[in-house]
């Protein structure tokens, strides 16, 4: 399941997925959301993909705005779709979505050690990410 950007993550566990021969064994379900059409972003691209690979389905839902398909949050959606119990999760996105999403799958039986997502709650890096100025340096040694 992935919302905007958070697909970049999912579409590369799907392309290892598709460089392996696991794509064979077992059935991937994709689920892009959005908040309106023109921010389903990649959908044209994982579409594609899905052509090309037979153990691949994808499908689109936008939650702000009535187009053919698919209306609703991606929890909401999804709860269409199942039974999850005996799946893997791998869910990637905007925060909101992921608890949606991860109360979703508990609700309909997937164990908590099968949905796996970046925690929302994980506080922002304060720390600097190159090395320290070489005042600073000085002061560390």
């Amino acid at each position: 399941m992935a919302g905007g950007t958070g697909l970049a993550p999912i579409r590369a566990l799907i392309e290892e997925v598709a460089q392996g021969s696991i794509g064979d064994a077992r059935e991937v379900s994709l689920f892009i959301g959005a908040r309106t059409a023109d921010e389903l972003y990649g959908l044209d691209d994982m579409l594609r993909m899905s052509q090309r690979h037979h153990w691949l389905r994808v499908r689109a839902a936008v939650s702000d705005e009535r187009i053919p398909g698919l209306e609703g949050t991606l929890p909401e959606v999804l709860a269409e779709f199942g039974p999850w119990y005996r799946h893997e999760a791998y869910l990637c996105g905007p925060p909101q979505m992921l608890s949606g999403a991860v109360h979703a799958l508990r609700r309909h039986g997937v164990p908590p050690h099968h949905i796996h997502y970046d925690p929302w709650d994980t506080p922002v890096l304060t720390a600097p990410l190159g090395p320290p100025p070489p005042d600073e340096e000085d002061d560390q040694l």
